[in-house]
Protein backbone atom coordinates (compact mmCIF):
# COMPACT_ATOMS: atom_id res chain seq x y z
CA UNK A 1 0.00 0.00 0.00
CA UNK A 2 1.06 3.86 -0.98
CA UNK A 3 1.74 5.59 2.26
CA UNK A 4 -0.21 8.83 2.13
CA UNK A 5 -0.84 12.01 3.97
CA UNK A 6 -4.43 13.62 3.77
CA UNK A 7 -4.45 17.24 3.97
CA UNK A 8 -8.31 18.75 3.85
CA UNK A 9 -8.89 22.12 3.14
CA UNK A 10 -5.55 22.24 0.94
CA UNK A 11 -6.17 24.59 -1.64
CA UNK A 12 -5.06 27.89 0.00
CA UNK A 13 -3.79 29.13 3.11
CA UNK A 14 -2.45 26.76 5.98
CA UNK A 15 -3.56 23.69 4.54
CA UNK A 16 -1.59 24.69 1.32
CA UNK A 17 1.11 25.41 3.44
CA UNK A 18 1.18 22.26 5.45
CA UNK A 19 0.69 20.47 1.70
CA UNK A 20 4.16 21.74 0.80
CA UNK A 21 6.25 20.79 3.75
CA UNK A 22 4.88 17.20 3.44
CA UNK A 23 6.20 17.63 -0.11
CA UNK A 24 9.41 18.87 0.69
CA UNK A 25 9.65 15.61 3.03
CA UNK A 26 8.66 13.48 -0.23
CA UNK A 27 5.90 11.97 1.59
CA UNK A 28 2.83 11.78 -1.38
CA UNK A 29 -0.66 13.55 -0.48
CA UNK A 30 -4.13 13.30 -0.69
CA UNK A 31 -5.19 17.12 -0.64
CA UNK A 32 -9.12 17.92 -0.16
CA UNK A 33 -11.32 20.90 -0.90
CA UNK A 34 -14.35 22.04 -2.85
CA UNK A 35 -13.04 23.38 -5.87
CA UNK A 36 -11.28 21.16 -8.33
CA UNK A 37 -9.65 23.73 -10.53
CA UNK A 38 -7.85 24.75 -7.53
CA UNK A 39 -6.85 21.39 -6.61
CA UNK A 40 -5.47 20.26 -9.99
CA UNK A 41 -3.18 23.54 -10.39
CA UNK A 42 -1.68 22.81 -6.97
CA UNK A 43 -1.53 19.06 -7.68
CA UNK A 44 0.31 20.08 -11.29
CA UNK A 45 2.87 22.26 -9.41
CA UNK A 46 4.05 20.39 -6.60
CA UNK A 47 4.03 16.65 -8.52
CA UNK A 48 6.67 18.96 -10.65
CA UNK A 49 8.64 20.52 -7.96
CA UNK A 50 8.93 17.68 -5.51
CA UNK A 51 8.58 14.78 -7.38
CA UNK A 52 5.72 13.18 -5.12
CA UNK A 53 2.74 11.73 -6.08
CA UNK A 54 -0.94 14.12 -5.49
CA UNK A 55 -3.95 13.05 -5.34
CA UNK A 56 -6.78 15.50 -5.38
CA UNK A 57 -10.24 15.22 -4.15
CA UNK A 58 -12.77 17.64 -5.05
CA UNK A 59 -15.74 17.39 -2.44
CA UNK A 60 -17.79 19.28 0.08
CA UNK A 61 -16.96 18.15 3.79
CA UNK A 62 -19.95 19.92 5.18
CA UNK A 63 -21.80 17.12 3.56
CA UNK A 64 -21.66 13.63 4.60
CA UNK A 65 -20.50 12.35 1.39
CA UNK A 66 -17.28 14.26 1.90
CA UNK A 67 -15.85 11.34 3.97
CA UNK A 68 -16.72 8.72 1.29
CA UNK A 69 -15.56 10.57 -1.78
CA UNK A 70 -11.76 10.47 0.31
CA UNK A 71 -12.25 7.20 1.31
CA UNK A 72 -13.17 5.94 -1.84
CA UNK A 73 -10.20 7.82 -3.40
CA UNK A 74 -7.87 5.89 -0.35
CA UNK A 75 -9.73 2.41 -1.54
CA UNK A 76 -9.51 2.76 -5.24
CA UNK A 77 -5.29 3.94 -4.86
CA UNK A 78 -4.43 1.18 -2.25
CA UNK A 79 -3.35 3.85 0.05
CA UNK A 80 -2.17 3.59 3.58
CA UNK A 81 -3.03 6.97 5.79
CA UNK A 82 -0.20 7.96 8.15
CA UNK A 83 -1.29 11.47 8.65
CA UNK A 84 -4.48 13.02 8.52
CA UNK A 85 -4.75 16.95 8.90
CA UNK A 86 -7.88 18.28 9.60
CA UNK A 87 -7.54 22.13 8.31
CA UNK A 88 -11.33 22.74 6.35
CA UNK A 89 -13.26 25.55 7.54
CA UNK A 90 -14.88 28.76 6.74
CA UNK A 91 -16.17 31.60 8.41
CA UNK A 92 -19.56 33.49 8.60
CA UNK A 93 -20.12 37.04 9.56
CA UNK A 94 -23.44 38.66 11.55
CA UNK A 95 -25.54 38.89 13.70
CA UNK A 96 -26.22 35.10 14.86
CA UNK A 97 -30.11 34.98 14.47
CA UNK A 98 -29.65 37.10 10.80
CA UNK A 99 -28.02 33.83 9.46
CA UNK A 100 -29.62 30.66 8.40
CA UNK A 101 -29.81 27.34 10.14
CA UNK A 102 -28.15 25.97 6.59
CA UNK A 103 -24.93 28.32 7.17
CA UNK A 104 -24.61 27.08 10.74
CA UNK A 105 -25.21 23.14 9.65
CA UNK A 106 -22.93 23.65 6.86
CA UNK A 107 -20.24 24.92 9.24
CA UNK A 108 -21.47 21.72 11.86
CA UNK A 109 -20.78 19.81 8.89
CA UNK A 110 -17.39 20.51 8.16
CA UNK A 111 -15.41 21.87 11.22
CA UNK A 112 -17.28 18.97 13.70
CA UNK A 113 -18.85 16.03 11.81
CA UNK A 114 -16.58 15.85 9.23
CA UNK A 115 -13.22 16.18 11.75
CA UNK A 116 -14.59 13.42 13.68
CA UNK A 117 -15.56 11.15 11.15
CA UNK A 118 -12.17 11.72 9.34
CA UNK A 119 -10.46 11.48 13.00
CA UNK A 120 -12.82 8.43 13.46
CA UNK A 121 -11.87 6.04 10.91
CA UNK A 122 -8.40 6.90 10.10
CA UNK A 123 -6.87 7.16 13.32
CA UNK A 124 -8.50 3.19 13.54
CA UNK A 125 -6.12 2.94 10.36
CA UNK A 126 -3.57 4.47 12.06
CA UNK A 127 -4.04 1.63 15.45
CA UNK A 128 -3.99 -1.21 13.01
CA UNK A 129 -0.68 0.11 10.84
CA UNK A 130 1.03 0.75 14.37
CA UNK A 131 1.82 4.65 13.00
CA UNK A 132 0.16 7.39 12.17
CA UNK A 133 -0.03 11.46 13.15
CA UNK A 134 -3.27 13.51 13.10
CA UNK A 135 -3.28 17.30 13.08
CA UNK A 136 -6.40 19.09 14.34
CA UNK A 137 -6.15 22.67 13.23
CA UNK A 138 -8.02 24.90 14.90
CA UNK A 139 -7.44 28.88 15.90
CA UNK A 140 -7.25 31.38 18.70
CA UNK A 141 -10.86 32.22 17.79
CA UNK A 142 -11.98 29.54 20.19
CA UNK A 143 -10.87 31.32 23.10
CA UNK A 144 -12.22 34.84 22.14
CA UNK A 145 -15.23 36.29 21.49
CA UNK A 146 -16.27 38.75 18.62
CA UNK A 147 -20.23 39.73 18.41
CA UNK A 148 -20.87 39.03 15.05
CA UNK A 149 -19.21 35.70 14.58
CA UNK A 150 -20.25 34.12 17.68
CA UNK A 151 -20.81 30.52 15.92
CA UNK A 152 -17.90 30.35 13.89
CA UNK A 153 -15.58 30.86 17.29
CA UNK A 154 -17.49 28.25 19.14
CA UNK A 155 -17.09 25.81 16.45
CA UNK A 156 -13.40 26.29 16.55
Amino acid sequence: MKEVAIIAGASGGIGYEIALLFAQKKIDILIVAKSKRKLEKIKSAIEQQYNITVFCVATDLAKSEGFVDINNCVISNKLSVNYLVNNAGFGDYGFFTERTMKKYSEMLGLKINSLTELTYYYAKQMIKNGKGRIVNVASNAGIQFFKLQVFVYATK
